[in-house]
C-alpha cells in the first residue's frame, strides 16, 4: 500500500492538465525512463509495460514471453496514462543506463 501512496503522489506531481500518450513520452524521457521499458502501441511480443487501445477501452499490462499480466482497464486515455506513469516511475528497472 505504501508504494501505491508514493506512486499517486509522484503522478500528481507531474500531471498538470490532460495527460496524453504524447505528453506521457515527454514526461518519461524527462524522468530518465528507458523507452525500451514500455510500448504505447499495444503488445508487440517484447517484454515491458504496455498501453493498449482497443475501441473505447484503454488497457495497461506487463508483457513477457507472450503473456500479459497485471492487466488494468480504463475508460480514458488519461487514466491509463496516469496509471502507466506511476508504474514506470515506481519500477527502478525502467531507468535508462547511465
Amino acid at each position: 500500500m505504501a508504494a501505491l501512496v508514493g506512486q499517486a503522489a509522484t503522478v500528481a506531481e507531474f500531471v498538470r492538465g490532460r495527460l496524453s500518450c504524447d505528453r506521457l513520452v515527454e514526461l518519461l524521457d524527462a524522468k530518465g525512463i528507458d523507452r525500451n521499458a514500455y510500448n504505447l502501441a499495444g503488445s508487440t511480443g517484447g517484454e515491458g509495460y504496455v498501453l493498449d487501445h482497443q475501441g473505447q477501452l484503454w488497457s495497461v499490462f506487463y508483457a513477457e514471453r507472450g503473456e500479459h499480466t497485471n492487466r488494468r482497464d480504463f475508460d480514458t486515455e488519461q487514466a491509463a496514462c496516469e496509471y502507466l506513469l506511476g508504474l514506470l516511475l515506481d519500477d527502478p528497472t525502467t531507468r535508462r543506463p547511465r
